[in-house]
Parts: structure tokens; sequence; C-alpha cells
């Protein structure tokens, strides 16, 4: 409102001088000073709203500490989307194994068919059976990247408007995270995100458990699915286990909206 009272206050001061033959020099030293009295009144005021913005941007961003929390945010999240959630992550883990990601799992099964729920996983025995059941249970879209065996940055985006943004050791779960509300950090996020999902080097689940299978060729099914936690049909035979309405996601057109 300042900028434009003060464009309008240049603009009568041009007119009112225009039809003046030779303005006298005080009306042209006033209009000057007008002129910088206005660049700095601008120069305030845009000052002033980066401010704002600044402190907005702080009232929405929450800190986090602790795996629980962690997984308790990523359960907000969820819950809190209404068309989308893409998600990184290192260390996804089951029920047995961490509690609150029954919670994870519950929350991805109520928006399950409501919304685009993918995620991009680092290829891990360990990360097998986690996957399984978002995939079996709440139909998640998976692909395995090795980038984030090594990435330290694991993150949640919702509806490409706020971020779950954690940092831990290549070699450890996250346990501090931070949401933040920025359309420009998600929206980059998520670009970094299809960048990897569409590149040649992700795996869908049975591609990478076909994978895990040949490396442990050498044990029985039942072995194996001891060691990686999922059930004997699923490793003798993933295609027809999982869902497989997921694996053609890369060929449609983008998520929902």
């Amino acid at each position: 409102m300042i900028t434009v009272l003060v464009l309008l206050l240049i603009l009568a001061s041009i007119v009112s001088i225009r039809f003046v033959a030779n303005p006298p020099v005080e009306v042209l030293l006033l209009l000057a000073v007008i002129l910088v009295e206005s660049f700095t009144l601008i120069r305030m005021d845009y000052e002033h709203k980066e401010r704002q913005r600044l402190e907005r941007s702080l009232l929405d961003t929450r800190v986090e500490l602790g795996r629980e929390n962690y997984l308790r945010l990523i359960r907000f999240g969820i819950k809190d989307a209404e068309s989308e959630v893409l998600f990184t992550t290192r260390s996804m883990t089951t029920p047995q194994k961490e509690p609150w990601m029954e919670e994870v799992i519950r929350a991805s099964v109520e928006k399950k068919g409501r919304i685009t729920h993918r995620g991009i996983i680092a290829p891990r025995h360990e990360t097998i059976a986690g996957a399984y059941e978002l995939i079996k249970k709440a139909n998640v879209e998976i692909r395995f990247h090795d980038y984030y065996n090594s990435s330290s940055l694991r993150f949640v985006i919702i509806d490409r408007k706020k971020t779950i943004l954690a940092i831990a050791r290549p070699d450890q779960p996250s346990e501090l995270a931070y949401w933040i509300e920025s359309h420009t950090l998600a929206s980059g996020l998520s670009s970094e995100f299809e960048r990897l999902w569409n590149d040649g080097s992700s795996k869908r689940f049975e591609q990478y458990l076909d994978e895990v299978k040949e490396g442990l060729k050498g044990l029985s099914a039942k072995e194996m699915c001891s060691r990686l936690g999922i059930p004997e049909e699923v490793v003798k035979s993933p295609s027809a286990q999982v869902k497989t309405d997921q694996t053609d996601a890369n060929s449609k057109t983008g998520p929902k909206r």
C-alpha cells in the first residue's frame, strides 16, 4: 500500500511540473527530495515485509528431537495430507522393531486410495520388511535407490507445500526433524525426489528383492524369509504376492493433484 501511494505522489509531481515551461529550482529540488524519500519509503516497506515473511517462516518451523517424536511427526504429516506424500529414508523399519511405525502405517492405510503416496528407500536387507508392509497394507509406491545409503538428508513432503526435514549420520536413523512450511523448499525437494524416482538406478520392490535373492541363493526360501522378515510366499514369488498395480506408476503422467 505504501509503495502505491508513493508512486502516485511521484506521478502527481511529474504531471504538475510538466505544464510549467521553466520550473524554478525550488520545484526541481522538491521533486528530487520526493524521489529520494520515496525510494527510502519503498525500501523500508520491502524490508518490513521481508521481516514479516521471516517471522512467519520461523513460526511455521517446528523442531522435534528423538526417534519417536520424528515418527509421530511423520504420522501427523500423512494424516494432514490432502493430495500427496513423498518420502525418502534409509531406516525403514517395522512395528515389531519400532512400535510407533504402527501409527505411521495406520495413517498411511487411512489415506489409501485418497492420496498419492510414494517413497524412495535405501536398498538394504533391513528395509525390505518395512517396505513390504507399506506396499501390502497401504499400497504405497516404493522404489529403492542407492543414493540414500550415503545421504544424510531424509525428508517427507506433504502436498508439495510442507516438509519434514531430517538430518542424520548416514549409518544412523533420523532423530532430529524440522517441520517447515515453505512452498519453495517443498518444491525443490520434490524435484529432487522425481529425479531419483525416474532415473535408471531406482528399483521396484520386486526388482530389488530378486537381486537380494540372487545374493542369498545358497539359502532356502524359509531361511531367506527369516533373514529378511517377509513371508515365505513373497520370497518365492514377489510379483505374485505384492500388488503390482503400482509398478507402472513411472509411465503415468504424474501424481494426483
